[in-house]
């Protein structure tokens, strides 16, 4: 599929092309000699997920086209997932979509029909590419509870990349360095440095039965979030989740048409602004579900089994309304 494609009139452009994961913009002058060559009427730019376009110049690419072509706020639209805190540009018309991954989860993982192992652990966390919070997360789960958790923690030690702070983290290298990975034997979990979405979520179902509530960390915690599998994968299917990601994601996630798991799950973390303050408040939360007396424990699981259950028809009308009948999926 080309950069850049022309359909009645409109130029479709492909975002993912002239902006790289990390936010730096690039072959911006192959993009606008492409579109000196063509002839059209009205311009979309079609975002992907993540990418930071409040920072990263993006809107000066605007300026131009917008300037070059003399067109109006309505023939100038961006596509761009629906991000916390959204993105606004009073000069273009924005359309927003609820993240590819509430499309691709659903296409990579059959529906689901997947029973809880009576066994099962209370919580579980699947963590692949290396963040701070999870490794720390993922020491936490392993080390600080009761009971036993369930926990891939995909990255190796020379993943783990804290030079010039191994001091104030020795304890988590020293568990690094000294756990047994058990749970690698799932699929693409077994020592590959990288893997793809799909296969991720194709190695699901074999997970999805170890534990009852999952611990996840969205991809930024800090500034601009939006749902990736991590979230869709839990709505999709069901699963009771605890949420660490930028400040109001639970409460965007309500706006959609979601439920989140309050009051049986204390929510308030996702209102604190500091991110490390949140990641305190989150665990502090483990720590209290894990040491509830069992009866107690049984009414809470009960009762937030039921909003995830619920959560499973709200994504899937979700994703039959927008990318079933959305005129803006081109690229999509």
């Amino acid at each position: 599929m080309n950069s850049v494609e022309v359909k009645d009139g409109v130029a479709y452009i492909a975002g993912h092309t002239f902006i790289k994961h990390d936010g730096y913009i690039y072959k911006i002058d192959l993009l606008l000699d492409t579109l000196h060559k063509l002839t059209f009427d009205s311009v979309q730019f079609n975002m992907p997920d993540g990418a930071p376009i409040d920072h990263a110049g993006f809107n000066k690419i605007i300026e131009q086209v917008q300037t070059t072509y003399n067109l109006r706020q309505d023939q100038l639209r961006v596509f761009v997932v629906d991000s916390t805190p959204p993105y606004i540009n009073p000069n273009v018309t924005v359309d927003t979509y609820p993240s590819r991954s509430f499309k691709g989860t659903r296409k990579f993982l059959s529906q689901p029909s997947w029973n809880v192992d009576p066994t099962a652990s209370l919580f579980g966390g699947i963590y692949g590419r290396y963040t701070l919070h999870r490794f720390l997360l993922a020491y936490y789960l392993e080390t600080q509870l009761t009971s036993p958790s369930f926990v891939i923690f995909h990255p190796t030690r020379n993943h783990v990349d804290l030079v010039g702070f191994e001091e104030q983290y020795s304890a988590q290298l020293a568990w690094l360095d000294n756990r047994q990975e058990s749970n690698r034997t799932f699929d693409y979990y077994n020592f590959q440095p990288h893997v793809h979405v799909s296969d991720a979520l194709n190695s699901y179902g074999q997970l999805w039965t170890k534990f009852q509530i999952e611990i996840s960390i969205e991809n930024n915690i800090f500034d601009y979030g939006w749902f990736t599998e991590k979230t869709t994968r839990c709505l999709y299917t069901g699963k009771p989740f605890i949420l660490m990601g930028t400040v109001g994601q639970l409460a965007k996630l309500r706006t959609m048409g979601f439920r989140t798991f309050a009051p049986w799950i204390n929510e308030g973390y996702d209102q604190e602004p500091n991110m490390h303050k949140r990641f305190d408040m989150i665990c502090t939360e483990i720590s209290r579900l894990d040491q509830l007396p069992k009866q107690q424990l049984d009414q809470v699981i009960k009762e937030i089994n039921l909003i995830a259950e619920y959560n499973k028809t709200v994504y899937n009308q979700i994703a039959d309304t927008y990318y079933k009948q959305s005129p803006n999926s081109h690229f999509v």
